[in-house]
């Protein structure tokens, strides 16, 4: 709003201090395209923080939805038998004895 006042109050100067009516003219074209421009270039701005802004909510729920589901492998069914584990040999194969005879 302020720089459409500032705006405005240039192009009124200006219209005032300019006796020559083309010369006029071109400054009071020259200043509509300046306040043209300002205008959409702020439009453009608002319109895209509110894009971002959405599009970010939208990335945030699904981000949540993905980290929220439950994985159901688990609940259905009991969990797989784990492998039955090398049994190793024994480096010494002489059969046990007893220590003492009696």
């Amino acid at each position: 709003m302020k720089q459409l006042y500032f705006l405005f109050c240039l192009f009124l100067c200006t219209f005032v201090a300019c006796k020559d009516d083309t010369k006029r003219q071109q400054l009071i074209d020259q200043e509509v395209k300046n306040a043209i421009e300002s205008f959409r270039q702020k439009k453009f701005n608002e319109c895209r923080t509110a894009l971002l802004d959405s599009a970010n909510k939208l990335a945030d729920s699904i981000i949540l939805v993905r980290n929220t589901v439950v994985d159901t492998a688990l609940i259905n069914g009991k969990p797989k038998k784990p492998t039955k584990p090398v049994i190793k040999s024994p480096l010494d194969t002489t059969p046990v004895e007893p220590l003492f005879k009696k």
